[in-house]
């Protein structure tokens, strides 16, 4: 009966982390998300900060520590493996009306490759018509998502590091609001998730 929509950073940053927290693949404690969103992610308030003259040619980050949305991703991510996670959470704003993409850190546990990294994420959303995994090699862009409710994710490791990046692209008025949440009345009335979403 009640569905509490996410918001634009954690549909982000969740969607990129959960196949691999989920299987216990990475170390919950390495866990780093920078993200950055379009100006649009900061709302409508009269601020000389979002002002166009402010934003336009500027790339800048805010709420540096203890952004809102640092204990939504943390709360869902924990509630989901099991596991307390504590995780360091940058967003950015961009230079762009709408878009978002979140660059993920974390340590790979050993015996883990890339080939095994990709089969959880293949295996998680095979079936999930809103979430594309990309194809090896292939970075997820803003662009390729804008005005729709599809997440782009890819995942990349190196081998030097033990580390893993994942890159994850949405729309943050899309499918991080407005869009998302359309989907979630179609689940809870028995339609089709893509009802009016493409």
């Amino acid at each position: 009966r009640l569905v509490a929509n996410p918001g634009c950073y954690p549909t982000c940053s969740i969607l990129a982390l959960m196949p691999l927290l989920k299987r216990g693949a990475i170390d919950p404690s390495s866990i780093i998300v920078s993200a950055a969103s379009g100006i649009t992610g900061a709302g409508r308030k009269a601020d000389i900060a979002y002002n166009f003259c402010e934003t336009s040619e500027n790339f800048k980050a805010y709420s540096v520590t203890g952004h809102r949305h640092t204990s939504e991703i943390e709360e869902v991510l924990s509630m989901q493996t099991g596991t307390e996670i504590v995780l360091t959470f940058t967003p950015h704003l961009a230079p762009m009306m709408r878009g978002m993409l979140a660059t993920i850190y974390a340590d790979v546990y050993s015996g883990a490759g890339l080939a095994e990294i990709r089969a959880a994420y293949d295996d998680d959303y095979k079936n999930e018509f809103f979430v594309r995994f990309l194809p090896e090699g292939v970075i997820p862009e803003t662009r390729n998502v804008s005005n729709s409710n599809f997440a782009d994710i890819s995942v990349f490791f190196d081998e030097r590091t033990g580390r893993a990046t994942i890159l994850s692209a949405i729309d943050n008025l899309g499918k991080g609001a407005s869009l998302q949440a359309v989907q979630a009345l179609n689940i809870m009335f028995g339609f089709d998730e893509s009802e009016g979403l493409i």
